[in-house]
């Protein structure tokens, strides 16, 4: 593919502490360097003892298995009932530099994305759409034990690009787009989200309906 390659106004910003905390999630959750060891949590999290809820999130979760690791290390112990851990992914759990870079356009894989604040000023084509699946656990009611993991299709619009740093046992940059997310209600006559004659996909974006901002 061809790269990426970013373009427009650029300018620096410092991430809030939970942006901070979201972004070091979302990119370990995406890191094929922590696969290995997303599998190893979900099994352990599936033959614990402690109830589901309890159980730690996956980053305070493998910080506290890099302890474990190295005191392992430090004693000559065995490490054979571990996935590997490389520097890279020492870097990730480490969390990104608080300062990132902002840029208004990027062109990737042949298509040019733009951010939101750009496109109000246009009458004519909108670059600052996207679309993705995303996979997450849905509930029929707020008392349903039983949650169904299925991938689901999100729209929503790009609000920030921004590359992002990592400086710790290595040294990792990426970019990545901060995007808002449109409500998405796909039964009733409150739907949010339908497919009209001609296959095209149309969305209710009235004020209120972007809900909240993530990575991707």
């Amino acid at each position: 593919h061809e790269e990426d390659r970013l373009s427009g106004a650029q300018g620096e910003r410092v991430l809030g502490s939970v942006e901070h905390t979201q972004l070091t999630t979302f990119m370990l959750y995406n890191s094929p360097e922590a696969a290995e060891w997303m599998d190893f949590y979900e099994e352990e999290k599936r033959t614990s003892r402690r109830p589901s809820r309890s159980f730690p999130k996956f980053h305070p979760y493998m910080k506290g298995k890099l302890l474990e690791y190295d005191a392992l290390l430090d004693v000559g112990g065995s490490l054979g009932g571990f996935p590997q851990v490389s520097d890279e992914l020492r870097t990730l759990v480490h969390g990104p530099l608080l300062v990132v870079t902002m840029r208004t356009a990027i062109w990737s894989q042949g298509r040019h994305f733009r951010v939101e604040r750009l496109d109000e000023k246009r009458a004519a084509t909108q670059d600052c759409g996207v679309m993705g699946w995303f996979t997450q656990d849905s509930v029929s009611s707020a008392s349903d034990r039983n949650p169904v993991r299925s991938s689901v299709a999100h729209y929503g619009k790009i609000e920030e690009i921004l590359t992002v740093r990592y400086h710790a046992r290595t040294t990792l940059e990426e970019v990545v787009l901060k995007c808002k997310w449109f409500r998405m209600n796909l039964v009733g006559h409150n739907r949010t989200c339908k497919e009209d004659a001609c296959g095209f996909t149309r969305l209710k974006t009235r004020a209120g309906d972007g809900i909240r901002s993530s990575w991707r």
